[in-house]
């Protein structure tokens, strides 16, 4: 029977500091394990290079090296299900170790999230809600997040909850562009045209420089039928930059 537990800190070996708790009996067995965290550090700082270098094969087998000598690690895990979604979106491996990961460190704001994002890649919504809802939990007020949770509330026809979480998102970084195109495509899905208008104005109010949004907002009055307000902001395009003409792609309707 094993007497007592032998600690390896591995921030003994590095400056991320993370405990892993190995039965051990003997000196050597000791020894053993010391060799094993340091080999599984070294591979766990190499395999980080190479996913920052965007060898994202190398990675994969270098934090599969780490897994394998402490199944502990719930950093291990993530950056392994990291790596594999990287080079797959749609790889249920990765689904598996962020899975572990969130088994292991149910704290992890970081490793709920990866996981809410593969399972909206593979259209389990629902499972991304409840990943990503903790996620929030976890990290409250994270924009990424509640970008994604948004996104798939949107992809998940609930476009008034995606809608309240940009709200959310806008009171915390007014004028958010991403929160705000995101917001009026919801808006025009559920035909509220005005709001819709609303959201993109303000865009291209707060960066009147970047054509691309007064574009976007053309482009919107189009789709609704505002052909005099689309000419007009197509007119100050081309007149700024005489290339918007051939960008220009006007509807069946008007060809």
């Amino acid at each position: 029977m094993l007497s007592f537990a032998f600690i390896i800190t591995i921030a003994a070996l590095s400056q991320t500091a993370t405990t892993v708790a190995i039965p051990s009996t003997t000196e050597s067995s000791k020894l053993n394990i010391i060799a094993a965290a340091k080999q599984a550090r070294k591979a766990f700082d190499e395999g980080i290079t190479a996913k920052n270098a965007g060898d994202f094969s190398k990675a994969e087998k270098l934090f599969s090296v780490v897994v394998n000598l402490i199944p502990s690690w719930a950093l291990a895990h993530l950056e392994l299900g990291i790596a594999l979604i990287s080079k797959n979106p749609k790889d249920p491996r990765a689904i598996a170790a962020f899975e572990q990961a969130v088994n292991l460190d149910s704290n992890n704001a970081r490793a709920h999230f990866e996981l809410g994002s593969a399972y909206q890649q593979q259209n389990r919504l629902d499972d991304a809600v409840r990943e990503l809802l903790l996620a929030l939990e976890k990290r409250t007020n994270q924009i990424d997040t509640m970008i994604l949770l948004a996104s798939v509330y949107s992809q998940n026809n609930n476009s008034d909850k995606a809608i309240e979480i940009y709200h959310q998102i806008l009171q915390n970084k007014p004028g958010h562009v991403g929160a705000l195109a995101a917001m009026s495509v919801c808006y025009e899905n559920l035909g509220k045209l005005d709001r819709a208008e609303a959201a993109l104005v303000t865009i291209a109010r707060l960066h009147p420089s970047v054509l691309y949004h007064r574009y976007r907002l053309a482009e919107f009055y189009e789709r609704i039928g505002e052909y005099d307000k689309a000419d007009k902001i197509y007119y100050e395009l081309e007149l700024i930059d005489p290339r918007q003409r051939k960008m220009r792609k006007l509807p069946k309707a008007r060809r």
